[in-house]
């Protein structure tokens, strides 16, 4: 069972957020054979990034409008005892 989710830019859940925030996702293709999808502020080549959640990213702010969020997802799980581990990271 999957706890979490990728925070990046193809995300269509992120894309709303991030639509609704004043700004846009690209698709680009970054080099040969591998393409991915940006955030960007609508009409805008900036901040062009491919996470829509960091801490710390002053390019992802414009005024009061934040494309690129810090703010967490929070999921609340009981363990079972057919968890065998546990791995958290950021």
């Amino acid at each position: 069972e999957r706890l979490t989710r990728d925070h990046v830019a193809s995300n269509t859940r992120e894309q709303l957020r991030i639509l609704t925030s004043g700004g846009e996702v690209k698709h680009k293709n970054v080099q040969k054979g591998f393409d991915a999808d940006y955030v960007y502020y609508r009409g805008k080549e900036f901040p062009g990034l491919s996470v829509t959640r960091a801490f710390g990213d002053f390019n992802g702010k414009l005024g009061n409008r934040q494309l690129i969020s810090s703010e967490p997802d929070v999921v609340t799980r009981r363990l079972r005892e057919s968890d065998e581990v546990l791995v958290m990271g950021s």
